[in-house]
């Protein structure tokens, strides 16, 4: 099995599992990994964007090895000398472009090569040799927080800020840590330092607008991204963002059901969901699940205007239809046996059968029930299937 100093990866390592893991604990532990940096694919930062990438291929790589008992056992076989590479690699030879005196290249050179765990131990090393360096402690922190380390690297990257108050990108990182750990004050705090030195940085904008999105205020990030994607209308990545912000936004003026779904009660709110659903085709996205976000929100509105026929019935005309059709069925019984009568009698007859039936199945508009039934708490199964689906949808794009 050959060995890539450039980008070394060990299985165990990545999933966070003892080399005498279960197949069951293996798949458990790819399958939330994936849940995580599959999100994160779609992230403004460049480098964070790869690395979520390259850890895709890399769990790809881990569920063909070690869930496949002959190459686990030739894997396990190599894996003390992949790890004694790998040291090597994080020592790096002196005077090539990891030199022992220059720690900042050799970071850099792992972060690059999307080697996380190498430019850690280096960044380890260099804060050990120059634990006054902000440089140092931002590294060490950036490679934490690629990591998954989120503990460390807020540690790390809250003492760089300490000895260099000013540096933008190192208040991103440290807002990104916040916001990986749901701790959206200080996640906002750290972005708004980063913007009011950096305040046209791309970057720092989507993260903001990707907290706003997470914390149900998808107006305010149709506002950050907007502009971003006017100056970059190519960037599939700044797109996207703007895309889901549209979606959401469109959704956040539906009510809400208790399950987490949305339902529409007006012609206005279906419009609106066309017109964001218009909006998002502008961007001319490739994404695929920008156009899923498309296609659900036309769909939905498609349901909302469906003409569908009206059930509930109010209890008053079904009991006055009732009394008005058994009244008729006595008076026949009773009635003589002229033709008058006889017409008289069927008609009425027909005229009860037909205003209870009238009155117990009335053609509307699928809003329109939504919004009768919405007041009085009972919301068709078929209506209440439809706004779960919609919140489901949401829950994916932004989840």
């Amino acid at each position: 099995m050959s060995i890539d100093n450039t980008h070394l990866v060990d299985f165990y390592e990545l999933l966070g599992l003892a080399p005498d893991a279960s197949p069951a604990d293996i798949k458990a532990a790819i399958k939330n990994k994936r849940r995580t940096f599959n999100a994160r694919q779609s992230h403004p930062e460049p480098k964070t964007r790869a690395h979520a990438e390259q850890v895709m291929r890399d769990l790809d790589e881990a569920e063909r090895t070690l869930l496949d008992a002959g190459r686990r056992r030739e894997y396990d076989q190599n894996r003390p000398a992949r790890q004694a590479q790998a040291q090597v690699g994080a020592v790096g030879p002196a005077g090539g472009p990891g030199g022992a005196d220059d720690w900042e290249d050799r970071a850099r050179h792992f972060l690059e090569n999307d080697n996380p765990l190498a430019a850690h131990r280096v960044a380890q090393e260099w804060v050990m040799s120059a634990p006054g360096n902000s440089v140092a402690w931002t590294v060490r922190g950036q490679a934490s927080a690629l990591l998954g380390n989120f503990p460390d690297a807020e540690y790390e990257l809250a003492e760089a800020g300490r000895l260099a108050p000013g540096e933008a990108f190192t208040s991103y990182l440290l807002g990104e840590v916040y916001a990986a750990q749901e701790k959206w004050k200080s996640a906002l705090t750290q972005f708004d330092k980063a913007l009011a030195t950096d305040p046209e940085n791309p970057v720092y904008g989507t993260s903001k607008a990707r907290l706003f999105l997470a914390n149900d205020k998808p107006k305010a990030a149709v506002k950050l991204m907007e502009p971003i994607v006017k100056r970059f209308p190519k960037d599939e990545v700044y797109k996207y963002h703007l895309a889901m912000a549209y979606h959401d936004a469109a959704l956040d003026e539906l009510p809400q059901l208790q399950g987490g779904g949305h339902i529409w009660t007006s012609e206005e709110q279906i419009d609106g969901l066309e017109r964001a659903a218009t909006k998002i085709d502008r961007l001319h996205s490739k994404d695929g699940e920008v156009r899923e976000a498309v296609s659900a929100l036309r769909t939905f509105a498609a349901q909302g205007r469906e003409i569908r026929w009206d059930t509930r019935a109010p209890n008053l005309y079904v009991g006055l239809g009732i009394f008005v059709f058994l009244f008729a069925c006595t008076g026949c019984f009773n009635a003589t046996q002229s033709i008058g009568a006889a017409l008289f009698l069927s008609l009425l007859i027909s005229g009860g059968a037909a205003f209870g039936l009238f009155a117990a199945m009335r053609r509307k508009p699928a809003w329109k029930l939504a919004q009768q039934a919405l007041g009085k708490g009972n919301l068709t199964e078929q209506m209440q299937d439809a706004g779960n689906k919609m919140g489901m949808a949401a829950g994916r794009f932004f989840g």
